[in-house]
């Protein structure tokens, strides 16, 4: 994928969508991989196809992501979820 020319940050991607297709082009790109439930797939598709993580709603990954620096998201490890760092 285009994102792996980015150095270590491509390290820190994640690919979050509602259908089984988005999780499993995430998994051939070997990017980190979120299921947003609240869209178009449901929660059993978006588990079967080995997402990462699942979120029931906006608000839930809106908490599970670092939020922005003005130095840019992502800017300091500690602001990241342990599981989430490679």
């Amino acid at each position: 994928a285009a994102v792996r020319g980015l150095g270590d940050v491509y390290k820190r991607q994640i690919m979050i969508g509602d259908k089984n297709y988005d999780i499993f082009g995430a998994k051939a790109n070997k990017i980190t991989s979120a299921g947003a439930a609240w869209g178009y797939g449901s929660l059993d598709e978006l588990a079967d196809a080995g997402a990462d993580f699942i979120f029931k709603t906006p608000h839930d990954l809106q908490d599970f992501l670092p939020h922005e620096k003005s130095e840019g998201i992502f800017s300091k490890e500690e602001n990241m979820p342990s599981d989430f760092l490679p």
